[in-house]
């Protein structure tokens, strides 16, 4: 494969005109040359010499015979198949003349991707050069139609991700100058290169999100290019990508009907319970438009869906149907994750063993409970272990015993905070407290706070207590 120049031409080239004729031309396109030479009464010596300072000049003097024969300009080109299928040469002739003299190219051009990169780089300059070497009366292709041209010609094969980037930045602008019709098949052509995932989610993110959530709603073309992803986004492994880039918007251009079947939902679940496990931070908006957008009648059918959805995040209960808040083994599941959601058990029907399970995967259930559970030693000893701070929902009667209350602090310093006044006037308890970790002495009042024993003891359970009494 020829090395091609990537960067910007300078349009400066020399060449000796007969010696680029001979470079590209065989003995049988020379001799036809000539032919057409002498059927206009011109002399292929004369020719040859008076152009041989310049191609320039020798293919504008081409162009012209071919005016003089009736023929669109550069039709020549088409007699000529080893200069059309010739890379190098149709680049030349390209930085020469701009974009029109792609239409002459041949396959093995478009197969080239050196040579498509190289138009790429000098697009706009070539569509410039075009306007000013084209007579306005002849049928050049405008920078929209060219562009196009050279999408739907290159090879799909050769079109990966650096390539596909190259061709929609340049196109980025160019969009809204489209027909539906014309919108679709370039999508279609899009679609069918190996870059075709690259391609949705660059068109999603510059359609959809840059440019605002909800615009393309009133778009005609977008609506024309929701229309056409929909069918390429039935690929799991393309939605998984779209997600895991954190591609969000894509949620809310799934069709309707989608959310209410169950092999789609369970997929979208799926990936989004992925991603959580992974450590990802999934934005709470689109976790309860995912709520809200599944069909209720799945939901309500299927416990083991509902926790896949609150396994998401326990907060999405809002976002369910009322109804399924009255199933209460449900409910006793979320509890689990979330104790808020307690609150719409019915514990007097409760067995106190059902109570204890509950309270030893979460003790902040302890709240929701009613005042005799609260008080039951036993009960709260379970809650206050599984999350020490349950303490604080401990019925006063433990809040003020001696020894619960010790117990309580020593599971978590905070719980100093929620024992009975009584006990918080005990110099014994707040002496052991301090004892225990010296930074309790800023939970203490202010009598046992200036004493001197506490200070002291204080000071030596930690160096940090100076800087806070």
């Amino acid at each position: 494969m020829s090395n091609l120049p990537l960067t910007k031409h300078n349009y400066v080239l020399t060449y000796d005109g007969a010696n680029f004729l001979r470079k590209y031309l065989n003995q049988e396109q020379q001799a036809l040359l000539f032919q057409l030479l002498q059927i206009l009464d011109v002399d292929h010596t004369e020719f040859c010499q008076k152009y041989a300072q310049s191609l320039n000049i020798a293919i504008n003097d081409l162009s012209e015979l071919c005016i003089k024969l009736n023929a669109s300009e550069f039709s020549l080109l088409v007699d000529f198949p080893i200069l059309t299928a010739n890379s190098e040469c149709m680049l030349e002739l390209t930085y020469l003349y701009g974009l029109d003299i792609l239409q002459y190219a041949t396959q093995p051009c478009w197969s080239n991707r050196n040579f498509i990169i190289a138009i790429i780089n000098n697009f706009e300059d070539l569509h410039g050069l075009s306007n000013r070497k084209f007579k306005p009366e002849s049928k050049g292709l405008d920078s929209v139609t060219a562009l196009g041209y050279i999408i739907q010609h290159a090879t799909p094969e050769i079109i990966d991700e650096s390539l596909a980037k190259l061709f929609l930045d340049l196109f980025e602008s160019k969009w809204s100058q489209l027909s539906e019709e014309e919108t679709s098949l370039l999508l279609q052509t899009f679609f069918a290169t190996p870059a075709k995932e690259y391609v949705i989610q660059y068109l999603i993110v510059k359609q959809f999100v840059e440019d605002g959530f909800y615009r393309w709603q009133q778009n005609s073309l977008r609506k024309r290019l929701v229309a056409e992803l929909m069918e390429q986004l039935k690929s799991v492994s393309l939605v998984a990508n779209l997600i895991n880039n954190r591609v969000w918007i894509i949620l809310e251009l799934f069709p309707r009907q989608w959310w209410s079947k169950m092999d789609f939902v369970t997929q979208i679940l799926d990936l989004l319970l992925q991603m959580i496990k992974q450590g990802n931070l999934i934005p709470y908006v689109w976790l309860s438009f995912v709520a809200k957008a599944i069909n209720h009648n799945l939901l309500m059918n299927n416990n083991e869906l509902t926790k896949t959805v609150l396994s998401l995040h326990p907060k999405l209960r809002e976002h369910l149907p009322v109804e399924l808040l009255k199933d209460r083994n449900l409910v006793r599941w979320l509890a689990a994750y979330d104790y808020a959601a307690a609150e719409y058990l019915d514990f007097n029907n409760s067995t106190k063993d059902e109570i204890i399970e509950l309270l030893s995967i979460n003790g902040l259930v302890l709240q929701y409970l009613s005042s005799e559970c609260r008080q039951d030693r036993e009960i709260v000893n379970v809650a206050i272990h599984q999350n020490p701070l349950a303490f604080e929902f401990a019925d006063l009667s433990l809040r003020d015993n001696d020894d619960f209350a010790s117990k309580a602090i020593k599971l978590h310093l905070a719980n100093y905070t929620y024992i009975s006044e009584r006990l918080k006037d005990s110099y014994e308890l707040a002496y052991q407290t301090v004892a225990t970790n010296g930074l309790a002495v800023q939970l203490l009042n202010d009598k046992f706070q200036q004493d001197c024993k506490i200070r002291e003891l204080a000071a030596q359970n930690s160096y940090l207590t100076n800087l806070l009494i």
